[in-house]
């Protein structure tokens, strides 16, 4: 009986032995995942550290992580910096979109269209000396409140422009992308402006 008993507890070991084993390789898998889910978020995770304080509190934060993200500057700017390659990149976007109008203007034939795009046309060139004379200077001499309201008009002109042609007779709009996307810049440079008057992040 005893070398039964032996036999047994012998087998029972050998088999709790062998149990580690059998789940080797699903913890690999699952370490390897992770790690992978590491190496996978890092950049994400790199950007949010930058400039994430500025982002998350904007309209849309993927834009603005895309936005600030696709200047290189932006790795190593500090708030102020950050503040003039947002206006760089407001002033861009400005210039093509009146650039578009322009040639819509040039090719429109229907008197609707016509119509809106000279309306576009008057506020865009209204938000490019705004953005080319007055926003890098209201930064560059502190005048927040001024920054803040400036801006604030710049992103109201697209969706002004963007509203135009939904009054009757509603025509669609060839600018919404640009509208949008001027729209949002200026909110970064707004969340910006605020951050600064507040002095913190």
């Amino acid at each position: 009986m005893r070398s039964q008993f032996q036999w047994k507890h012998k087998k029972n070991d050998q088999r709790r032995k062998k149990k580690p084993m059998a789940h080797f390789p699903t913890t690999l898998f699952l370490l390897v995942s992770f790690l992978l889910g590491l190496s996978c978020a890092g950049p994400a995770v790199m950007d949010a550290g930058v400039y994430g304080d500025i982002c998350i509190r904007c309209k849309d934060r993927g834009f603005c992580l895309a936005a600030l993200g696709s200047d290189r500057r932006s790795a190593t700017a500090d708030l102020t910096g950050l503040g003039y390659i947002a206006i760089d990149l407001m002033n861009k976007n400005l210039t093509a979109t009146y650039n578009k109008l322009m040639t819509l203007n040039g090719q429109a034939i229907n008197p609707a269209l016509k119509k809106r795009v000279d309306t576009c046309l008057i506020l865009y060139h209204d938000s490019i000396i705004t953005c080319a004379r007055d926003l890098g200077g209201y930064l560059k001499s502190a005048r927040y409140d001024d920054l803040l309201r400036h801006t604030l008009v710049v992103g109201e002109n697209g969706i002004d422009c963007e509203n135009s042609f939904k009054i009757n007779p509603p025509y669609p709009s060839p600018l919404t992308r640009e509208n949008q996307n001027i729209d949002l810049l200026s909110d970064i440079l707004y969340v910006i402006s605020v951050i600064l008057s507040t002095g913190g992040p």
